[in-house]
């Protein structure tokens, strides 16, 4: 399980670098569950699953796709890095090269010309990092397509790098560098930002494109629905350049009980002493509504506190719902306590 771990905070195929030299592959329990599970009739996925050219695979064959909350983030993918965080995975890179010109198996052996080409454009990147004064477009001057055992090698050079998956977030960056290496990148620019000091803050952004399911005249193969209350049908029109048409509902559901939003920031990381406090001041701010039902705060932090059985929010939550704490919408970049009279 660390080996699994390791890989996905690095950025990397947890069955290309684990499963790809398995010699129990064609046995394995969790293979056939995984081929079985893709050949069903009904597939649920992640989204961080379906990004890239994986949505158009998942969804050949199917009738119908349905996409829920904000599908930007799968159509158009987009990670943000630093030079820093870069520079370590560019260390990564070359040590996986290093491993790979040791080996002398030849499907590892295959993997070098496309790490030098990665080098190349990590080269790129590093020396416009270093010279940009504005926002500024960058395309690659070679790219190269991704071996099957890259993923294994890559993994093999982080760890001969000594960088720690645990403490550098690195996933997004490798990310970046393979796509920008294998051309898979709509867009990519360094974005230079000045603060009040006039200091100079410089980021990489790179795009890329998710595919909806197309035949080769690009008509959809599937009925496709996007369930997203974070954008309308002009928007997701233009960004996935086909026609798009809003069948939300008009109206809404009738409440049937009056809803209060109070702008108090409740979420999982909020001690439960200020969860406690928040309640009972709405508690004294309502004096007619005596009871609080649980919420997702308590649901999540309380019940596994050692004093729970004795604390005064236990004893509020097991009376009839009459007041309800949830996390709510957001509001200005901050939840909100819904109470339902």
């Amino acid at each position: 399980m660390d080996e699994v771990r390791d890989a996905y905070k690095l950025g990397l195929s947890v069955t290309a670098v684990l499963c790809a030299t398995c010699e129990d592959r064609q046995q394995c329990l969790h293979m056939q569950l995984k081929d079985r599970a893709e050949a069903s009739q009904h597939t649920v996925s992640t989204m961080a699953r379906m990004r890239h050219r994986q949505l158009s695979r998942g969804a050949a064959g199917r009738e119908f796709v349905r996409i829920d909350e904000n599908c930007i983030d799968l159509l158009r993918p987009c990670v943000k890095v630093r030079l820093p965080v870069l520079r370590l995975v560019l260390l990564a890179v070359k040590h996986s090269h290093d491993f790979a010109s040791q080996n002398s198996d030849p499907d590892i052996q295959a993997t070098r010309d496309f790490l030098e080409v990665v080098l190349l454009c990590g080269k790129q990147v590093t020396t416009a990092f270093e010279n940009a004064t504005s926002h500024v477009a960058l395309h690659p001057a070679q790219t190269a397509a991704k071996p099957k055992l890259a993923d294994f090698v890559l993994m093999k050079g982080l760890r001969r790098s000594g960088i720690d998956g645990k403490k550098m977030v690195i996933a997004d960056a490798m990310h970046l560098l393979i796509g920008f290496a294998c051309g898979e990148l709509v867009s990519c620019r360094l974005q230079v930002t000045r603060g009040k000091k006039d200091d100079k803050e410089t980021a990489l952004v790179g795009v890329w494109e998710t595919q909806l399911p197309l035949d080769g005249n690009g008509r959809l193969t599937s009925s496709v629905i996007l369930a997203d209350a974070t954008a309308n049908a002009e928007m997701l029109s233009r960004i996935i350049a086909h026609p798009v048409n809003d069948i939300t509902p008009q109206g809404s559901i009738r409440y049937e009980k009056r809803v209060v939003q109070i702008p108090l920031d409740i979420k999982r990381g909020t001690k439960v002493e200020v969860f406690l406090k928040t309640v009972r001041g709405i508690l004294v701010a309502n004096p007619s509504k005596t009871r609080v039902g649980p919420s997702s705060v308590t649901a999540t932090t309380c019940r596994t506190c050692r004093g729970w059985a004795t604390c005064s929010a236990n004893e509020l939550s097991r009376a009839p719902i009459l007041v309800q704490v949830t996390t709510g919408p957001r509001m200005n970049g901050r939840n909100l306590v819904s109470i339902c009279y």
